[in-house]
């Protein structure tokens, strides 16, 4: 039986996340300023990320995505929606206790 290397929620976040994250940014560069530095700042704890736990404020700033007022163009939407699905999926994996892992 192969070995597989464990999950590791830190790479994948990084890797999951950042594409999106960087397509946020550049699709709100100029129409709106105000979710452009709220995406960079989301940006900058991700890629400022070490440790997995490093994720979770970052994780709790993007859950306020829906109460800062922002009318999100469809495209801003539809790519946060992925954001936040990933976020959610990763705070669920790091909630679980090593003696519930698999």
């Amino acid at each position: 039986m192969p070995v597989t290397d464990p999950f590791d929620p830190l790479e994948y976040a990084k890797r999951e996340m950042a594409p999106s994250l960087a397509r946020l940014i550049a699709m709100t560069e100029d129409a709106a300023p105000e979710q452009h530095a709220f995406f960079l700042q989301l940006n900058s704890q991700l890629a400022g990320a070490k440790w997995p736990e490093d994720l979770l404020e970052m994780f709790v700033n993007l859950s306020t995505a829906a109460f800062l007022g922002f009318v999100y163009e469809p495209e801003v939407a539809d790519t946060l929606d992925r954001v936040l699905a990933i976020a959610e999926g990763l705070s669920e994996a790091l909630s679980v206790d090593d003696t519930e892992r698999h």
